[in-house]
């Protein structure tokens, strides 16, 4: 009776983990924004809520389509570079990996009225700009002479009946354990441990174990571990907006818009033998355990915003944007590989889940100056409440009970600030420079971000092309364990940042 209660536990807490793949810290990813734009924009800091005249401006303050006096189309290829510094067990390592994407392109048209008082003119404008990049690499390497990721799995199915492990077809016993356990088993990685019996004594061995003088388990050899962790993807958000200047003071927007969503995401855990005949025992040379992760959904929301010029050289502009409602659907799968004295290999079935998410209200609010057309400074604020990010399925918000409970108790109200400068060199050419705050937006670690980025501009008449290259002013860290649950677990160390390079090419027309 007893052995059947904490198997029953055991089963209980491994089965959350096969079953539901969603939580929180998804929410908050599809819910953050950083924006990109354009590379004029990027290059100031996107500090352009009280700016606009850029189509990169228009996901901020959809006023920004009223300050248009032409009609113009812009398109921006650019590269995202993440780079990563891990320690694990006193060894350092260092990877790098590069995306090429497209931050903005988009289309604005103008149409004066050809009044010269009260609606001067009438645009619209279609675009997609990037405001979220997924892309991201973790990896560290170490070699091991205490633990074994094996002897982990091993005492993680403690008490678990081998038959409850057994692969017999291609859904069953998936779903009610952890597929960790289930394809270790099945790989040949963990082993029963019987009595003089023949009867299973509720203790697992890994292959990478052996049973020493006092019984017990002990790491054979040291062991070399392996964690690579990649990400990539975006959140664009492809506007439909209208604006419209009165009497070259007043500016007013709105953007109807849609996000959309894609990420990808792929982690590989792995445990080699340094030499052939360290577990002459099992024959174990290596494993190799995947889980693979593809997201995509769909957004809506609306925006509006002004842009007020009180007095010459100033300019003031405010807008918000109602919470953003997203549809995701979710696919996953796990595989796993080992090779002993011959090789083995198991897949999961392919899991899928649909959930939606609402994002929470946002406003921004913006100060601009301009010294006739030789150079300005503009800074913006901008507030968003991550506590009120909200999971349901099916519109029903008590599937996610828990996980909406540790939103609104550890996620947090941020703040961000935006600054950026702008000087005329010549009529042709233009130097930039911008800065970004954005305050931690969880309880559970410090995420905050200071970025900075410079830029140039050149513009001919109809054509203008502008580059822009932002680099974070400090690491983001992060300390975690890639072994499955449990007590005294080696820790990575790792820090990480992006680095964006922006090129903007446009007509006016």
């Amino acid at each position: 009776m007893k052995q059947y209660k904490i198997g029953l536990l055991i089963l209980s807490l491994l089965a959350s983990t096969a079953l539901w793949a969603q939580n929180e810290f998804d929410a908050l990813r599809y819910s953050k924004l950083q924006y990109e734009g354009t590379a004029r924009t990027l290059g100031m800091g996107n500090a352009f809520t009280a700016l606009g005249g850029d189509l990169g401006a228009i996901s901020l303050n959809p006023a920004a389509t009223a300050i248009f006096h032409h009609s113009s189309f812009t398109i921006t290829p650019s590269l995202n570079i993440s780079g990563e510094q891990a320690n694990y067990l006193d060894n350092l390592s260092k990877t790098t990996n590069s995306r090429f994407g497209i931050s903005n392109v988009g289309y604005v048209a103008y149409y004066p009225t050809g009044r010269k008082q009260g609606l001067i003119n009438f645009n619209f404008a279609v675009v997609s700009n990037q405001i979220a990049n997924y892309n991201g690499i973790n990896a560290a390497t170490g070699i091991n002479n205490q633990q074994s990721l094996l002897g982990a799995i091993a005492n993680n199915v403690r008490g678990v009946n081998p038959d409850r492990l057994t692969i017999t077809d291609q859904q069953s016993p998936f779903g009610n354990i952890a597929d960790l356990y289930i394809q270790a088993y099945n790989c040949y990685l963990i082993d029963p441990l019987v009595d003089e019996n023949n009867q299973f004594t509720g203790e697992y061995i890994g292959a990478t174990e052996i049973i020493n003088d006092q019984g017990q388990r002990v790491l054979a050899a040291p062991v070399q571990q392996r964690y690579e962790r990649y990400s990539a993807g975006y959140n664009n958000d492809i506007a439909f907006s209208m604006g419209g200047n009165i009497n070259h003071k007043f500016f007013f927007g709105i953007n109807l818009s849609i996000q959309s969503i894609w990420y990808q995401s792929a982690e590989y855990t792995q445990e080699n033998a340094l030499h052939e005949n360290d577990f002459p025992e099992t024959g174990f040379q290596s494993m190799r355990h995947s889980y693979h992760l593809s997201g995509s959904g769909t957004g809506f929301n609306a925006r509006a915003g002004i842009i007020w010029l009180p007095i010459r050289g100033l300019r003031l502009g405010a807008s918000v944007a109602t919470p953003t409602w997203i549809r995701m659907q979710e696919r996953w799968y796990y595989t796993m590989d080992s090779q002993l004295k011959q090789a083995y290999y198991c897949d999961s079935p392919d899991y899928a889940y649909n959930y939606g998410i609402r994002s929470p209200w946002r406003w921004n609010i913006g100060a601009a100056y301009t010294f006739g057309r030789r150079g300005l400074i503009s800074v913006d604020y901008e507030n968003v409440n991550y506590g009120n990010i909200e999971m349901s399925y099916n519109g029903a918000t008590s599937w996610f009970k828990e996980e909406n409970g540790r939103i609104q108790r550890n996620f947090c109200n941020v703040n961000i600030v935006r600054a950026g400068a702008e000087y005329r060199i010549t009529e042709a050419w233009s130097a930039r420079a911008g800065y970004n705050y954005y305050s931690h937006s969880t309880l559970d670690w410090n995420d905050a971000l200071h970025l900075a980025s410079v830029g140039a501009g050149y513009s001919n008449g109809p054509f203008f092309a502008d580059l822009a290259y932002q680099h974070p002013l400090q690491w983001q860290e992060e300390t975690f364990s890639f072994f499955p649950n449990g007590n005294n677990n080696p820790m990575v160390e790792s820090k990480y940042r992006n680095i964006r390079l922006l090129l903007t090419v446009g007509l006016r027309f």
